[in-house]
């Protein structure tokens, strides 16, 4: 995990190489084609049972927004990460995943519970 503390240290997080942005821009490209395909599909119509729908993608899932168990810190999945911004002072915290340069996290869970130990 990235944590920082001054406007310096989190346009540090914020930051990647040439290549590495593009390559993330265009995972996000082909995202956005398959979006626009799940949204362009035919609807069935009043009477009709069904109609043939495209084959699902792996991209078609929508991204996912979270709040942590207080409702203190919201996250989000976005190209450079999951990004972690704190509600109450309105500031960004972290980035979560930014080194997985091959991985477009979209949907997100939060586990906030204590392990249980086995024995």
């Amino acid at each position: 995990m990235t944590k920082g503390t001054g406007a310096a240290a989190k346009a540090d997080m914020l930051y990647l190489e040439k290549l590495d942005f593009e390559r993330r821009m265009a995972v996000e490209r082909e995202i956005e084609k398959q979006w626009d395909l799940v949204k362009a599909a035919p609807k069935p119509k009043k009477g009709q049972e069904s109609v043939e729908q495209p084959e699902p993608q792996p991209y078609c899932v929508l991204p996912s927004i979270g709040f942590d168990e207080s409702d203190s810190f919201v996250y989000f999945g976005t190209p450079v990460g999951i990004k972690v911004y704190s509600i109450a002072t309105g500031e960004f915290i972290r980035v979560i995943g930014k080194v997985e340069s091959t991985e477009r996290f979209l949907q997100l869970a939060l586990y906030q519970g204590k392990p249980q130990k086995s024995t």
